[in-house]
């Protein structure tokens, strides 16, 4: 994922600001449209994690905000990792996982981009 490792980068710059954040939300919104047909419980959590991230970095006031957007990124490099590469053991499929589709997902990114500005 060569976008998620510009972003990484550019956080490593110090070059975090509401720029980078629509630019990585844009990527969680493309990547959330290639899984559209296929989210199974491994893709909705990690998604929903990436832009839970996402939206606490928006208004962090901890010294270190760059955490909320590098825990984002990784939420979102996990979420597309191929199944066949991966354990989904872990994951407990709740009802609350489950009850999450790309509609609510996609609703959660628009909400963050008005919160972004």
């Amino acid at each position: 994922m060569a976008r998620v490792s510009e972003f990484f980068q550019k956080i490593s710059e110090g070059k975090v600001d509401a720029n980078l954040r629509i630019e990585i939300l844009e990527e969680i919104l493309g990547c959330l449209e290639l899984k559209k047909d296929t989210m199974g419980t491994w893709e909705k959590a990690l998604f929903a994690q990436s832009l839970a991230y996402l939206s606490i970095n928006a208004f962090s006031k901890s010294q270190s905000p760059s955490l909320w957007l590098r825990l984002s990124l990784v939420c979102l490099e996990k979420a597309m990792i191929p199944e066949k590469d991966r354990n989904e053991e872990y994951t407990d499929g709740s009802e609350v996982i489950e009850s999450i589709d790309y509609g609510f997902l996609v609703a959660q990114g628009v909400l963050i981009r008005r919160q972004i500005g």
